[in-house]
């Protein structure tokens, strides 16, 4: 045999170009059907067989209503054949053929060896692994409504996983085409247990793909806890469960995350879930990422439900360090998990609860501390405990007292709804200012500078004096209103002896940039980078000198820099 029966380009097959005997064309132009072989599985409304394919030779499912003078049941199998034929997905089965015998359909399919989802769930799937089921299902779900096509019946029977993990959603016979919704299928349908609550009417205008989007939240249900999502006695019960779909509270097993978005996806106004099926895949896609953090903050949780039942001080205290690090760890990973965050709260209020109950004021105050609240009469007990210790001594406690006076976790979130309050405030004071001299060309007058001055006095005093409690015990915030207050009186009195001596009120204006730069700098010493704000505000009162039509302006800008300014820096100490 030469070289030339070869191809020379190595790259492509190498094909002799003796050929095998030709197979007769003709001899399979009658067997466009199947032969069946046996049933695969039968149903209420069809049957499923299996079949061998001649052309090409292959094993295929082939789909037949099960009662053959029932045009209704020929019709929707068609009406099935035709959606799944115009949907080219991999979870989606692909259909071969469409055969017509007579008036009767059969659909040939191809042949998919596996469970379906219902089987895996109660032969024990993972909450992971039925995660990652749903996602798949997910992208089908997403791929069909992209084409108009709403499924109507997701559920776990209706999910085959295949040998090879191949995920699949079955049965699309009541499936809404948007695109032609007149020939839909109307009435009640789909599977009560599962139905979402726009279901009910019967109409088919009131499917959307938040309907779709409930039915994968059922079907997870059903995944993670082995029951319905709608299970009454009745049906009138059940259909006002499936109307009413309260959130449902899951056990501890499940995280948080999960049964956060399970609830979400199952609102009962469609408006409520999310907005799309990839923004459903997307939420539950970062809850898999995650499963990590997830898994070490159930951990926590378990250790610290042993530790808030136990009553022997060494096991709750073990067990309270290893719930406290899983619970770290979560949050390290995954920062906005609500299940570490929330599980750690509450384990650090039980412990400091507990600590004030066996009298340990250092651990107490630890965790008091680390809990970033503001309580009263909790400080007082542990003050109390520490004065109680015999082992403190009267420096001990002087420090200690000195220490809770200035302490910042008491007082921060009253201290920054101080400054905002101001800052709401100064800003109007700032804009109306403004915007009086810019649109209606009215002067500068000292009278106008005077009253308003009075006006934001008022308005200092009033926040003060409504937030007494809060303030009258501590040294740091103490220091800061009296620093506001002092600052507003000065402005006050020397805007008012510039009325009386007709200054001009630039001037005036400037040396308010500068009192409200002292002003800052007494409490510089309470806040993280406490001297910046001075220098930025002196910084702007010296534009003004030079410049004094800008003296307006700057004093503006300062009135808004402060309070913000200061808000922030107390918020970073």
């Amino acid at each position: 045999m030469g070289h030339d029966e070869y191809t020379t380009d190595f790259d492509q097959t190498i094909r002799k170009k003796k050929q095998p005997p030709k197979e007769s064309i003709r001899s399979f132009q009658d067997s466009d059907v199947p032969d069946i072989m046996h049933v695969l599985a039968k149903g209420g409304m069809a049957t499923i067989f299996e079949a061998k394919q001649n052309i090409p030779p292959r094993i295929v499912a082939i789909k037949r209503a099960e009662q053959l003078h029932d045009t209704d049941l020929q019709q929707s199998l068609y009406h099935e054949a035709m959606i799944m034929g115009g949907l080219d997905h991999p979870n989606i089965i692909p259909i071969h053929q469409i055969v017509i015998e007579g008036n009767r359909p059969s659909v040939v399919m191809k042949r998919v060896q596996g469970k379906t989802f219902k089987e895996c769930i109660h032969e024990g799937c993972s909450v992971l692994d039925s995660i990652n089921i749903i996602l798949q299902v997910s992208h089908a779900v997403e791929y069909a409504h992209q084409r108009g096509i709403i499924h109507r019946d997701i559920k776990p029977s209706n999910i085959m996983i295949g040998h090879f993990n191949e995920v699949y959603l079955l049965d699309w016979g009541i499936a809404i085409d948007q695109r032609n919704i007149r020939h839909a299928m109307s009435g009640l349908v789909g599977s009560p247990s599962f139905m979402a609550p726009e279901m009910l009417c019967g109409d088919p205008e009131q499917v959307t793909e938040q309907t779709d989007i409930y039915l994968l939240g059922s079907t997870l249900h059903y995944a993670l806890t082995k029951k319905r999502r709608h299970e009454a006695e009745s049906f009138a019960a059940l259909f006002s469960l499936i109307e009413d779909s309260p959130p449902i509270t899951y056990p501890s097993e499940i995280p948080v995350e999960v049964a956060s978005l399970l609830n979400q996806t199952c609102h009962k106004n469609p408006d409520e879930r999310p907005v799309s099926v990839h923004k459903f895949r997307e939420q539950l896609m970062d809850i898999r990422n995650h499963w990590q953090a997830i898994q070490l903050a159930m951990e926590g949780e378990e250790s610290a439900i042993k530790c808030i039942q136990t009553e022997i001080p060494e096991d709750k205290e073990s067990l309270f360090h290893k719930s406290r690090q899983d619970f770290a760890y979560a949050q390290r990973i995954w920062p906005e998990s609500e299940m570490a965050t929330q599980g750690h709260q509450k384990l650090l209020r039980h412990m400091l609860s507990w600590y004030i109950d066996q009298k340990h004021p250092r651990k107490a105050h630890q965790i008091y501390m680390e809990l970033d609240i503001q309580d009263a009469d909790i400080l007082k007990k542990i003050t109390e405990l520490f004065e109680g210790n015999t082992f403190l001594n009267e420096e001990q406690l002087r420090l200690l007292r000195i220490g809770q006076a200035y302490d910042f976790v008491q007082t921060k979130e009253t201290s920054a709804t101080f400054s905002q309050f101001i800052g709401f405030g100064a800003i109007f004071m700032a804009l109306s200012g403004n915007i009086v001299q810019f649109f209606y060309q009215i002067p500068l007058d000292n009278q106008i500078l005077w009253f308003s001055a009075l006006a934001m006095l008022g308005l200092v005093a009033f926040l003060m004096y409504s937030r007494y409690d809060a303030w009258k015990n501590n040294r740091s915030m103490e220091r800061m209103c009296t620093a506001a207050l002092g600052t507003l009186i000065f402005i006050s009195l020397n805007r008012f002896m510039a009325m009386m001596a007709d200054i001009d009120p630039n001037r005036i204006l400037t040396t308010d940039c500068f009192s409200i730069a002292l002003g800052t700098l007494m409490v510089s010493q309470i806040v993280s980078y406490g001297y910046v704000i001075p220098c930025i505000c002196a910084g702007i009162g010296a534009v003004s000198i030079f410049y004094p039509t800008l003296a307006l302006p700057c004093l503006s800008l300062i009135t808004l820099i402060v309070p913000f300014g200061m808000w922030w820096a107390w918020k970073q100490r």
